[in-house]
């Protein structure tokens, strides 16, 4: 009995001992490892090059680090259209920050680094948060720099006007657009075509737009409810059927087909 009590006394004592140098040794080797490691990166870091670090920092989502490795790029000459235009879209889809899209678009214009494809994704994302006046100048900056424009640039600044009922601008933007020598987009007929009803510009032309809208793109569902909603606003009911009617045929129905169906009745 007394060797037990004897052996759990030494036992109990050299754990004691064990931990107690653990606590009174360990803050300093644990100091030196974290001095070593971070000369280390320091070290590691200076070598590795910029891109390798924007990549990496783009799978972690490390924006601050994702923009000092731009940054980095851009000191040592020109990243290239491709880094760019990545950095924008991560900022558009992952960031989805206002002011951190602001301060990107500043620096790129500082740094000569606007291209058709950020001015896209730029007017994109401002119109997506209700900022038209920042996706407008975008548009205005890119026009008078000479930097090309984009159909889907285009189809993003007239929907938004469209949407907000500004359709004395569908024609300017229009205007702009074939002066670029671009081909219209469905969705730039679709906003000429709600311009000529706002404008009441008489059934044969409105009838004739929608018309030319279904010959090029076939089955495309905004084009027939907007029609359906020109004819419910006339009271023409015969209109609403028929158009319905096709779309319902084609299984090509949504949601605010049904509700224009049920208000024109």
């Amino acid at each position: 009995m007394n060797f037990v009590v004897k052996s759990f006394k030494r036992k109990s004592n050299r754990n004691v001992i064990h931990r107690s140098y653990c606590v009174n040794s360990g803050s300093k080797s644990k100091d030196n490892l974290l001095r070593k490691r971070n000369e280390y990166r320091a070290t590691t870091d200076q070598l590795v090059l910029p891109e390798s670090k924007f990549a990496f920092y783009k799978r972690r989502g490390n924006t601050p680090k994702l923009m000092d490795a731009y940054k980095e790029m851009v000191d040592r000459g020109n990243p290239g259209k491709g880094f760019t235009i990545q950095l924008v879209r991560f900022g558009a889809h992952y960031v989805r920050n206002v002011n951190f899209m602001l301060e990107l678009f500043e620096y790129m214009k500082e740094n000569g680094l606007v291209y058709s494809e950020t001015i896209e994704s730029m007017v994109q994302f401002f119109l997506r948060y209700n900022k038209y006046t920042v996706a407008e100048a975008i548009f205005y900056y890119a026009k008078e720099n000479s930097i090309d424009i984009t159909v889907n640039t285009y189809n993003y600044m007239m929907s938004a006007n469209a949407s907000e009922g500004k359709y004395v601008l569908l024609d300017k933007y229009y205007n702009m657009l074939k002066d670029d020598g671009l081909e219209p987009s469905v969705g730039i007929y679709i906003a000429m075509l709600k311009l000529a009803i706002a404008n009441h510009e008489g059934e044969e032309i409105i009838e004739s737009k929608f018309n030319s809208i279904i010959s090029k793109f076939e089955k495309n569902i905004e084009a027939y409810n907007t029609m359906m909603e020109y004819y419910s606003d006339i009271n023409d009911k015969e209109g609403v059927i028929r158009i319905f009617n096709t779309i319902a045929k084609d299984d090509i129905c949504d949601q605010n087909s049904f509700s224009i169906l049920l208000q024109a009745f």
